[in-house]
């Protein structure tokens, strides 16, 4: 998600583009860590748009969100989990969200990808890996367990409360989707 102040003259992404554009202005941006994913995604995303910016890492991501809240930077960009309560609180303000989709309890938030920023990375996302040489049975085995759980109706509302897409691959789409990661 990219994120501003609830008090930032940005209501949209261009806007906010815009003023990191204008001569002798800046916009400072915070992240959990230098070179983290937020850092990187907020800086590929400042350097393709022309931004003067200023790089503020933290250690870990609660300082920077609250610092973000307060108005003590400008912008930025961090999983849609860890900000989804202040957003929907009005604590921080969202301008777009990563991936192809919309979410679904923000849905008049544009994705990058709509906006046009479609080279921003999605997000983070988990896997399930075994040791190498593991039989194919035992990771069917595995990604049904996997399923199954992830069917559970509560345990699915709970992940989606708290910003998580759910989606799974069989083990064998994993594995290219992973090699085309590291790609």
């Amino acid at each position: 998600a990219l994120v501003v102040p609830p008090s930032s003259p940005a209501r949209s992404v261009a806007v906010l583009v815009e003023l990191g554009r204008q001569p002798g202005r800046g916009l400072s941006y915070a992240s959990s860590s230098a070179g983290s994913a937020s850092h990187l995604m907020a800086e590929t995303f400042a350097r393709r748009n022309g931004m003067n910016v200023t790089h503020v890492p933290y250690r870990g991501n609660a300082q920077p969100i609250q610092d973000l809240s307060a108005g003590v930077v400008d912008f930025m960009m961090t999983s849609w989990a860890s900000v989804s309560a202040l957003v929907l609180d009005g604590r921080l303000r969202v301008l777009a969200v990563g991936g192809a989709r919309r979410f679904p309890d923000q849905p008049d938030v544009p994705t990058l990808t709509e906006l046009g920023y479609d080279y921003v990375s999605e997000a983070s996302w988990f896997g399930l890996f075994a040791p190498g040489g593991t039989s194919v049975a035992v990771l069917e085995r595995v990604h049904a367990a996997t399923e199954a759980a992830l069917a559970d109706p509560v345990l699915r509302a709970r992940l989606e409360a708290a910003g998580f897409r759910i989606e799974t691959m069989p083990p064998a789409a994993f594995a290219v989707f992973h090699r085309a990661e590291i790609v």
